[in-house]
């Protein structure tokens, strides 16, 4: 039995009479509303009047356009719908083709947080219910540890508001969350996507230049006056160009010289960044088992990390800036073509030894404070409630737009079933169903024969024979329109996890329909360099869809190289990197393969069969570390925080008041969470990250579990255990390190 929703109810029942008197060319006064639209009846007037204003609030919210005047006689406001502000476009439902409307309607399940994805559900209802159907999607890519998991709604809102209205914006931005907070002055352009990062990009009026700015490190934001913007985007350039560049410029990119065992040489261009075609055999080689290697066109920072992991194993013989051109394309991309001459540089070669030694000497240093066994003074905050008040409003408004949506959706969807309405809308048959009977009890003032909603309504057919006027789709919101696009655009910037045409003409085609568009910048496919082989991805999108058997070619983080026969499930990007999941036939399990690191991709004549339930990517646990892997906490220096944007790493809500005596009493720290299933890899991290990242000894107290639980005493136990293993292990690959650039030989000119 379908319970009551009084406050779905009240809105669709507002939103019928306030349609009615448009259509009367009549206003309604507050009192007249009060005694005539079911659900106010029962209010005094002093409580009808906090709740209409309440009310007409979230009806704006999603859409439904309220016109006001002031009433001539009694001097107080009158109301009316604005019917010209209500319809979505009739176009909508011939734009978009199946392939198209299957990327919107999917926008939602991909890995958003609760709050932008009940905006983009309800932004999908809107567009469905003008006509347009999706098509059964072969399980959809999904999102992890991106900024669309964690970005503030209430920002990208009132960034799209500053930019449609040509407004400056205020607002507070920590480049980390240790860092002191800014206030900034922008003319704002646009929200740029790019590779699961999102900028805000305009005119810093501080500095007197572009600037772009990470918007999740982005509080506190207000807007001028509409039309305040003195710096329009100049003629010739695009927000995407912007961003590009501004991060471009902040990359050191060199070459350099190792030497090591081949396979530990291997795993270290993997860690530096480099593609494994472009590895260059130097002249000189050592004795049997090591090689030199040349690694052009490496990011700096990632080439000390890289180095420091690797040693002793793997030692810098030289450096040199860059002999080729780095892809300015990308974020993170490296030439497409390998060093021409290496000829080390003395300078740089002594500056990157120097960096690399003192990362390790930092990483030996952090695991004696893990080992000391000292813990940081930490104050955890009080447990919060499940599902926060923000997250609760935005699904109550989602749940709105699909009451108002049904009856438009059957009138564009004769006879459609309440399934196929499920499936198009994304919601379950009882959802749905419930909804129908909640509209069967609504309808204009008087609720009488012939005011209410008549309709013949089944799990197997849906039949409006009386919508009372109400046919018309609903405009998208300004929210709605904004985090569609982010998704599509930041897809787009993604080309390995969509069709990137499709993906960029539904983009089109969702501007030319919404008046709000201009926020969230047009991202071009072409202005990314492909971090993954296009055949490789294509390959594996036509596998996913016709359920066909795939072998590849695939080197892992140990540099490894094998052949795989592997069922494809699922495509996912995890920060900047997409991984396909899937069934590993060569080794009868399940596995994870990241993109970057399938070297060959063929389609085989054999099916497979997919599994019955669908591949599930949890956005805060992509790879499912915590149901099989140990879990530590770790400090993190406040300016490393970013390290939480390219690793499964959870912040920790509190405070480190106290760090251990051992670390630098002057930076600032934050607490982190991590499940490690893979001790080798957690010990090559800490030593790439030096003090950066310090282990912890213990569990710090969190308000999420009593300590007292057999539960929590043994994850303690575990913790403490795996602490001690890693730290030893940390510590004495430091001194070895060391150890070995002390004694190496530099390359000769070097």
């Amino acid at each position: 039995m379908t319970k009551p929703n009084i406050v779905l109810e009240r809105l669709t029942n507002l939103t019928f009479a306030l349609r009615q008197a448009h259509e009367w060319k009549r206003w309604r006064s507050p009192e007249w509303i009060r005694t005539h639209v079911a659900g106010y009846g029962h209010l005094t007037p002093e409580s009808f009047d906090s709740q209409f204003r309440r009310d007409r609030r979230m009806l704006a919210q999603v859409g439904v356009p309220i016109d006001s005047t002031l009433d001539p006689e009694t001097r107080t406001k009158v109301y009316r719908l604005k019917v010209e502000d209500y319809d979505l476009s009739d176009e909508v439902a011939v734009q978009f083709t199946q392939e198209e409307a299957a990327v919107l309607a999917v926008a939602n399940t991909l890995g958003l947080s609760r709050q932008l994805g009940a905006f983009a559900s309800s932004g999908w209802t809107k567009i469905a219910a003008a006509g347009v159907r999706r098509t059964p999607v072969t399980q959809p890519a999904a999102l992890a540890l991106g900024d669309l998991t964690r970005v503030s709604p209430k920002v990208v809102d009132a960034v799209a508001k500053a930019i449609a209205q040509q407004a400056a914006i205020s607002f507070d931005y920590a480049r980390h969350p240790g860092a002191p907070v800014e206030q900034r002055h922008m003319d704002p352009w646009a929200l740029v996507p790019l590779r699961q990062r999102i900028y805000l990009v305009g005119w810093d009026l501080q500095r007197e230049g572009p600037r772009c700015f990470r918007i999740n490190r982005v509080r506190n934001l207000s807007a001028g006056a509409a039309g305040s913007v003195t710096h329009p985007l100049p003629e010739g350039t695009t927000p995407a160009a912007v961003a590009l560049e501004a991060l471009m410029s902040m990359r050191s990119v060199i070459d350099i010289q190792v030497a090591g065992p081949a396979a530990a040489v291997a795993e270290c261009a993997v860690d530096a960044g480099t593609r494994a075609h472009l590895v260059v055999e130097a002249e000189a080689t050592t004795t049997a088992g090591h090689v030199t290697r040349v690694f052009p066109a490496v990011d700096r920072a990632a080439a000390v990390a890289a180095l420091a992991a690797a040693a002793p194993l793997v030692l810098l013989q030289g450096a040199q800036p860059a002999s080729a051109a780095q892809d300015s394309r990308a974020v993170g991309a490296v030439a497409d073509t390998a060093a021409a001459v290496f000829q080390p540089d003395a300078a740089l070669t002594a500056e990157v030894r120097s960096a690399v030694d003192a990362r390790l000497a930092a990483a030996g240093q952090a695991a004696a404070a893990t080992l000391d066994g000292a813990m940081p003074t930490f104050a955890a905050p009080q447990a919060v409630e499940e599902a926060p008040r923000a997250e609760r409003s935005a699904e109550r408004l989602a749940d709105v737009v699909r009451m108002l949506s049904l009856i438009p959706y059957f009138h564009t969807h004769p006879g459609s079933s309440v399934m196929e309405a499920a499936s198009d809308l994304g919601r379950t048959p009882q959802e749905i169903m419930d909804d129908l009977n909640r509209l069967w009890c609504c309808g204009m003032p008087g609720m009488g024969p012939g005011d209410l909603v008549d309709m013949e309504h089944t799990y197997h057919k849906v039949t409006v024979t009386d919508p009372q006027g109400m046919t018309s789709p609903l405009r998208l919101t300004r929210m709605e329109a904004a985090v569609l696009l982010l998704v599509l655009e930041t897809i787009e910037s993604m080309p390995e996890l969509g069709d990137a045409a499709v993906v960029a003409t539904a983009a089109d085609k969702l501007r030319a329909i919404v008046p709000h568009s201009q926020a969230v910048a047009n991202i071009m496919a072409e202005d990314f360099a492909d971090t993954v082989d296009p055949a490789i991805t294509a390959t594996l999108r036509g596998a996913l869809e016709n359920h066909l058997v795939v072998e590849i070619d695939y080197v892992d983080a140990d540099a490894h190289a094998t052949r795989r026969r592997i069922h494809p499930w699922r495509l996912f990007a995890v920060g900047a990197h997409s991984y396909v999941k899937c069934f590993d036939a060569t080794t009868d399990a399940e596995r994870t393969f990241r993109l970057d690191r399938i070297t060959r991709a063929e389609a085989t004549a054999e099916t497979f069969t997919p599994p019955t339930a669908p591949p599930v990517v949890d956005s805060a646990d992509p790879f499912g570390f915590r149901a099989h892997g140990t879990e530590v906490h770790v400090l993190l220096r406040a300016d490393h925080a970013w390290l939480a944007d390219r690793m499964p790493l959870a912040l920790l809500d509190g405070q480190v008041t106290a760090p251990p005596a051992d670390l630098d009493a002057q930076s600032s720290w934050v607490a982190a969470s991590m499940s490690i299933v893979d001790e080798d890899w957690f010990t090559e991290c800490l030593l790439a990250q030096g003090d950066a990242m310090v282990l912890l000894p213990e569990l710090l107290p969190t308000a999420a579990e009593d300590a007292a639980t057999p539960t929590a005493a043994a994850r303690a136990q575990a913790a403490r255990a795996l602490a001690r293993r890693v730290a030893t292990r940390v510590a004495e690959r430091s001194a070895r390190g060391q150890a070995a650039y002390a004694t190496s030989v530099v390359r000769p000119g070097s």
